[in-house]
């Protein structure tokens, strides 16, 4: 097999995401799994909230920086979402860096790194139904209320906030589901239609 050097960085990058999986017959993407997307909501939620929580043990210098740099983030996003040729990838790495920037109140660079290692199949779903379904001005808003509870201290309110805006994903998954049942575990399509 000749693989050339961006097929090989492709396979690390599924493979490490766990949406690739390897048998004799050769590599396949898997489908998605709903319990999957739950547990990933769970491990990003419990990561992002207890990073926003060690906010209380970063000097104010340093809590500034991280909430100045939130705020341009959240500039930008605005920019993309009044823009009506936005490019929806560009925002989708904003929102990547906005939520990396919450876990760098942890101090800790494993934190963002953890949770990029376990999103792949929770990445999926945001791409593909991104367009369609996600309202930029509604995800901005979101994050203003994060970084406004933050800026304050209010935690458990912005934590709040924070976990009901993860957990989205567990609702909208559904009209990919519907539109692509390829993608997912079967049981979980049949489960999907016993309950619609």
């Amino acid at each position: 097999m000749d693989l050339n050097l961006a097929s090989l960085r492709a396979y690390r990058r599924f493979h490490g995401l766990h949406a690739l999986t390897c048998r004799e017959e050769g590599s396949f993407v898997k489908k998605i799994s709903v319990n999957d997307l739950r547990s990933i909501c769970f491990i990003r939620s419990s990561v992002e909230c207890g990073a926003v929580r060690e906010s209380t043990r970063l000097s104010p210098k340093t809590l500034s920086k991280i909430i100045s740099k939130l705020e341009r983030n959240l500039e930008q996003q605005r920019k993309i979402g009044a823009d009506r040729n936005r490019s929806y990838a560009r925002f989708l790495a904003l929102d990547d860096t906005f939520h990396s920037l919450l876990c760098s109140f942890s101090g800790n660079e494993f934190a963002w790194d953890l949770i990029q290692r376990i999103k792949g199949n929770l990445d999926r779903i945001r791409f593909f139904t991104f367009a369609r379904i996600s309202r930029v001005d509604h995800l901005c808003n979101e994050h203003q209320e994060i970084i406004d509870k933050i800026k304050v201290q209010d935690l458990e309110t912005a934590c709040a906030l924070l976990r009901r805006h993860l957990y989205v994903i567990t609702d909208t998954y559904k009209q990919a589901m519907q539109e692509h049942e390829q993608w997912f575990m079967p049981e979980d399509v049949r489960a999907f239609k016993r309950k619609h």
